[in-house]
Formats: C-alpha cells, sequence, structure tokens
C-alpha cells in the first residue's frame, strides 16, 4: 500500500469525519447492570443475529404457563432502532420454550424482562446465568399518523385470511380434509368440470345415434301394418 494512502487512513481514524462519527454513534448498543445478579448479554459468534440473554435469578417456568424472568439489565438502543426479544432454538426444540411480548422501545430504560412460555407437561427450571433468550436490534421508522376517507384501491383489495394461502379440501375417503395450494383447488374444478361437460356431450351424442333408429323402427312398424291391412 502506497505511504500517501496509508497515511490517509491514518489521519481518517484519528480525525473522523462528523458524518462518520455520527453513524459509527448509530451502531452502538450499550447495557448497563441494574444488580450485581445481571450478566452482560453474549454474541456467540462475529455474525449472529442477536445477543444471549441470561437470567438473573431462578425462576419456575410452570407446565403450561408462563412466568417473567428478569435479567437486571438496562438498554439504549441505537437510534432509530428497536429491541426485539426472539427465543432461542435450542430451547424450543428441547424443551418447548417460547417467547412472548417481545418488544422493547428505543426510550425504555427499565429492567429488561423476559416472558417465557412452556408449551410442554413439566415445569421448566431456570437457574441464574441460564441463557434464556436472544436480543436483537432491528431498524424502525416512526410515520406520522393520518386519517384519511379513503384509501388507495389495489389488486388483492380487501382479500384477507386464506386469500392467497392454502384452502382445505375434503379428501376422497372423507375422513378429513387436505390442504391444497388455491391454483391446485382451481386445476382440479377445472378438470372436474371439463370432465362432467364432456360426460354431457358423450350422452347427448349417444341420444342422437339412438333417435333415428327409433324412427325408423317406428315408420317400418307403420308401414307393416299398413300392408297387413292392404292385403
Amino acid at each position: 500500500m502506497p505511504t500517501e494512502v496509508l497515511k490517509k487512513k491514518l489521519e481518517d481514524a484519528e480525525n473522523p469525519s462528523p458524518k462518520k462519527m455520527k453513524i459509527e454513534s448509530k451502531c452502538v448498543l450499550r447495557f448497563a447492570k441494574l444488580t450485581e445478579h445481571a450478566r452482560v448479554p453474549v454474541r456467540v459468534s462475529p455474525r449472529s443475529a442477536g445477543l444471549d440473554l441470561q437470567s438473573a435469578y431462578e425462576v419456575k417456568v410452570p407446565a403450561r404457563g408462563k412466568a417473567l424472568v428478569k435479567t437486571d439489565l438496562q438498554v439504549q438502543l441505537p437510534e432509530g432502532s428497536y429491541g426485539r426479544i426472539a427465543p432461542r432454538s435450542g430451547l424450543a426444540v428441547k424443551n418447548f420454550i417460547d417467547v412472548g411480548a417481545g418488544v422493547v422501545d428505543e426510550d425504555y430504560r427499565g429492567n429488561l424482562g423476559v416472558v417465557l412460555f412452556n408449551h410442554s407437561d413439566v415445569d421448566f427450571e431456570v437457574k441464574p446465568g441460564d441463557r434464556i433468550a436472544q436480543f436483537i436490534c432491528e431498524r424502525i421508522f416512526y410515520p406520522e399518523v393520518e386519517e384519511v376517507d379513503k384509501l388507495d384501491d389495489t389488486e388483492r383489495g380487501a382479500g384477507g385470511f386464506g386469500s392467497t394461502g392454502i384452502k382445505e379440501v375434503a379428501t376422497k375417503n372423507g375422513n378429513g380434509t387436505a390442504p391444497m395450494e388455491t391454483e391446485e383447488v382451481k386445476e382440479k374444478e377445472k378438470d372436474e368440470d371439463s370432465k362432467a361437460n364432456a360426460k354431457t356431450d358423450e350422452s347427448k351424442e349417444v341420444a342422437k345415434e339412438k333417435s333415428p333408429k327409433k324412427a325408423d323402427t317406428v315408420a317400418e312398424a307403420a308401414n307393416g301394418t299398413g300392408a297387413a291391412a292392404t292385403a
């Protein structure tokens, strides 16, 4: 690397521009311990989306119940972001533990708590220092709220639940329902209509073929009767 370029990089590092300082300040996530029981969040790998939150106390989460687990941490989020408390995959898979009410506002300065839901049939014991959830920073907008008389129309319109997803269709054996994609349902209905129309057309053709024969038989019978009468 040329000496001039290296010198410029060193100068920029020692005297960053106001714009660069502002960008860097937005990327700092700050935590403060409220008690000696608190533990600093841990990022287990450089590219982990979240930082693991650890329990400050021993807590029992009852079977099919919930509990609030305190971390005894305060958090200061980067400007323009909010914190999302998300479940840990290991607890979800092995212990059926989920997380609820996981939104942390940018201006919140209280004790960071985690609501754990236990979906298993046995109590779940949380020990001090256990990693119970992960903390993720996400960008957020704060739009102004405006009331209007009417909203813009869209192609989708008011289509809601199930309008673009799956539709339940009765199974052939009638023992239940089987999910099928909407497009597949349409194709199936189209095929059934085509088959029904084909059967109708076939019946009409058969009827046409039989009609002349029946007319000929009647005519022959009439002629036979006439011949007998003449004789």
